[in-house]
């Protein structure tokens, strides 16, 4: 990967940590709203493949992550982590 590419996405990644709402991430499908697009957009496959089967691609994601996401209900701390992120900027 290309050094502009991954500082790219480190940069996005740091913005989108600044504006999760974290105590809807450990709720639903949240946090995985852009596994989708992700996929979509990085998968090493032909572009025609992508827009003929995305609709196939992100209804696969959210089926194939239920578990993911149960498990991170289950093992996420958000009253804790709300807590420290209130007394650090509060």
């Amino acid at each position: 990967m290309e050094p502009g590419v991954f500082q790219a996405a480190i940069k996005n990644s740091e913005k989108r940590c600044q504006k999760t709402d974290y105590q809807q991430a450990a709720e639903g499908d949240y946090a995985f709203q852009t596994s989708a697009q992700a996929l979509l957009d990085w998968a090493p496959v032909i572009d025609d493949f992508k827009k003929n089967d995305e609709l196939i691609v992100r209804n696969s994601i959210h089926l194939r992550w239920i578990s993911v996401r149960r498990d991170l209900s289950k093992g996420l701390q958000t009253e804790a982590v709300l807590a420290k992120i209130t007394q650090k900027n509060g």
